[in-house]
C-alpha cells in the first residue's frame, strides 16, 4: 500500500501557502515522491496534475489531502472522485476533517452529503430557471447590457454618413467590430422594414 498525497493552491502570488499542505502530508507518511503538487482553480476540470495524482493511485493505496476542498470545490465531483477510486481499490483521506473512506461509516457518510448536495442543486437551478422565466414574461432583458448605448448608436450613424472607417468608428467608441457589425445588420433590417 503506497501512500499518495495531493497539494493544491488556486494562486500563485504567494497569498495561498502550499508548505503546510506539504508539511501535513509528510508528517502523515507520504513520501516526496509520491506527493502531487498543483496550482490550479479547484474549480476547474482540468487540472492534469490531479488527474496524474489519480492515474499513480493503484489498488491498495490511500490518496491524502489537507482538506476536501484541496481536490474539488464541488460535492458532486467529490462523491464521483470517491466512487471512482473506491471501485479500483483506492481509499482517500482528509487530514482536518475527520474522513476516510477505508472506513464504512465515512463511505455512507459522504454518500449522504452527495445526495443532499444534489438535490440542492437541483432546487437551486429550478428556482434558477423560475426566475429567468418569470423576469422573461415580463418583459425584463435577460443577458449582458449592450455596449452600445443610445448615444454611442447616434454617434456610429454620424459616423457613417461621413464615411469613416470601421475601425476607427470601432476605436472611437470602444467597441469590438462583432458589435459593430452586429448592430449594422440590425441597422440595416430595421431600414428595411421600415
Amino acid at each position: 500500500m503506497a501512500l499518495i498525497g495531493y497539494a493544491r493552491v488556486s494562486k500563485s502570488d504567494g497569498s495561498q501557502d502550499l508548505e503546510t499542505q506539504i508539511q501535513k502530508l509528510k508528517a502523515a507518511g507520504v513520501d516526496n515522491q509520491h506527493i502531487y503538487i498543483e496550482q490550479a482553480s479547484g474549480a476547474k476540470d482540468d487540472r492534469p496534475v490531479f488527474k496524474e495524482c489519480l492515474k499513480a493511485c493503484r489498488e491498495g493505496d490511500l490518496l491524502i489531502f489537507y482538506r476536501f476542498d484541496r481536490i474539488t470545490r464541488s460535492l458532486s465531483k467529490l462523491v464521483m472522485t470517491m466512487d471512482d477510486l473506491s471501485k479500483r481499490g483506492i481509499a482517500m483521506k482528509s487530514l482536518t476533517e475527520p474522513f476516510d473512506t477505508s472506513d464504512p461509516t465515512s463511505r455512507a457518510m459522504v454518500q449522504m452529503i452527495g445526495i443532499f448536495a444534489e438535490l440542492e442543486k437541483n432546487i437551486i437551478s429550478r428556482r434558477t430557471k423560475d426566475s429567468l422565466a418569470y423576469k422573461k414574461s415580463i418583459g425584463v432583458k435577460l443577458g449582458r447590457p449592450s455596449a452600445l448605448t443610445p448615444d454611442k448608436i447616434e454617434q456610429l450613424e454620424f459616423m457613417m454618413s461621413r464615411g469613416k472607417s470601421v475601425k476607427e468608428m470601432c476605436e472611437k467608441l470602444s467597441i469590438s467590430k462583432p458589435t459593430y457589425y452586429k448592430w449594422l445588420r440590425e441597422y440595416h433590417a430595421s431600414k428595411s422594414s421600415a
